[in-house]
């Protein structure tokens, strides 16, 4: 079996992980693709489920082929609709138990075109190996606080000998001392963005998240490390040209709107 090489990854509102919100997002994302696809497979620890929906591991020893697999239960079904029917069951689990549900992927004659990994919230799929797929799952999100974007990024420029790039990431890489360093905020998080045209800058305002007093002590740490090493989360970027302003603009936008565009809090004033 040829290397899964994903074409499209889905960016979810990062503040949404491990909501109803989000999980109907996946879901929706998930039924969208069936439709291309021939097989459903589910990678999952019986243990780990059972402790907390013993009659979801039930169903699938009952209802699919099964097999073992690197200390895991690799359950198979030809049947897409019954397998879009368990997957709503295994997402509600993630909150609690993303280790249980290791992978949930969807093949075309035993390639991959779709992956999904709870446990790092990575959902991607393969317009090489199912055709149109990425299309089906662009046009079934619009209404879902999430973006399909491609694996290429949407925009990439160079300011002041700094290189940027734009995707399911904001990256940054810098050379010193003849050696290079990146770092990557992730775009899930991103909440507004506000072009000056007239100065060729975009500011970004990041979305902010509750998180419990470990969590934060955790953040602060890394902050702190962070910022004697490289650059913090950035908030504002400047650029050279007109043109790289104008496609890092777009794709910016393009994130926000996918990821805001329903509750009104988007509004990229100039």
């Amino acid at each position: 079996m040829a290397a899964y090489r994903p074409t499209h990854s889905l960016l979810v509102r990062w503040a949404l992980r491990g909501t109803p919100a989000y999980e109907s997002t996946i879901a929706t994302a998930f039924e969208a693709a069936t439709t291309h696809a021939t097989e459903a497979r589910f990678r999952v620890e019986d243990e780990t489920i059972c402790r907390d929906a013993p009659g979801v591991v039930d169903r699938l020893r009952s209802e699919f082929d099964s097999s073992s697999d690197n200390g895991a239960t690799v359950y198979r079904s030809a049947d897409l609709q019954h397998a879009t029917e368990v997957t709503q069951p295994l997402l509600n689990l993630t909150r609690a138990s993303a280790t249980g549900v290791r992978e949930v992927c969807l093949t075309v004659d035993g390639e991959r075109c779709l992956q999904y990994v709870p446990e790092h919230a990575q959902f991607t799929v393969s317009d090489a190996v199912a055709s149109g797929i990425g299309t089906s799952v662009s046009e079934t999100i619009s209404d879902k606080p999430a973006v399909l974007l491609p694996e290429t990024p949407l925009a990439e420029w160079t300011y002041q000998g700094v290189s940027f790039s734009v995707g399911t990431s904001l990256c940054i890489e810098r050379e010193r001392t003849g050696l290079s360093t990146a770092s990557c905020y992730g775009l899930g998080k991103l909440a507004d963005v506000t072009a000056a045209p007239e100065t060729r800058t975009i500011h970004l305002r990041w979305e902010l998240h509750e998180s419990s007093w470990l969590v934060d002590m955790i953040a602060r740490s890394v902050g702190a490390i962070a910022s004697a090493i490289g650059p913090t989360r950035p908030k504002t970027l400047h650029f050279e040209t007109e043109t790289d302003f104008s496609t890092a603009r777009e794709s910016l936008e393009r994130v926000v709107d996918g990821l805001h565009g329903d509750d009104g809090s988007s509004a990229h004033q100039v």
